[in-house]
């Protein structure tokens, strides 16, 4: 990789191959689609390897299958399709053509619940969540059973407003905070 741009894909608009503020991206390495989070179109854009549109679902709404600015994209090994439904306050997911699957989360503080979810990483079949209103990472298997939630804000510092996260080659989380100005690593 040596930084020269390779291929520009896409432009500002509402129709196929075109977006509104696209802010997340996953690539399926098995088949190579490219799934993106186009947050203000409420929808996730799917394109082929050639990176010609292969299809779309959602759009804005609060009803299942709807979004609110979906703001991250993620796939588990069975390929399915999680998305951050940031202002319903909850976690989709859908088959790799974009059927309806199933959900989970819902809006409020507590376990199992969240607050503006971001970006998203799946691990091990867990899926990690950054919230952006309870400052925390919330932990769901795949099938979205609430485990744990982790890094909110103490007398010992913690997260503010948690952003991107990623995993290392030996299984650390490191999660970048907006406000706090710093990296987090667990």
């Amino acid at each position: 990789m040596d930084g020269k741009l390779l291929k520009e894909i896409g432009c500002k608009g509402y129709g196929k191959e075109q977006f509104n503020n696209p802010f997340g991206i996953t690539i399926d390495e098995n088949t190579g689609k490219v799934y993106v989070a186009d947050l203000k179109n409420h929808r996730i854009q799917v394109l082929n390897r050639d990176y010609s549109f292969s299809h779309s679902f959602g759009k804005k709404g609060k009803e299942l299958k709807q979004f609110m600015q979906p703001n991250g994209t993620a796939l588990d090994s069975q390929g399915n399709v999680f998305v951050t439904d940031t202002f319903n306050h909850r976690i989709q997911k859908f088959s790799q053509s974009g059927q309806y699957i199933s959900y989970f989360g819902s809006e409020g503080p507590g376990p199992g619940q969240l607050k503006l979810p971001e970006k998203i990483v799946i691990n091990n079949d867990y899926i990690y969540v950054t919230e952006h209103l309870n400052a925390r990472v919330s932990v769901f298997t795949t099938e979205g059973k609430f485990v744990q939630c982790f890094g909110k804000q103490s007398s010992e510092g913690g997260l503010v407003w948690p952003r991107g996260l990623t995993f290392d080659k030996d299984g650390s989380l490191y999660v970048c905070d907006f406000r706090s100005h710093c990296i987090f690593k667990y």
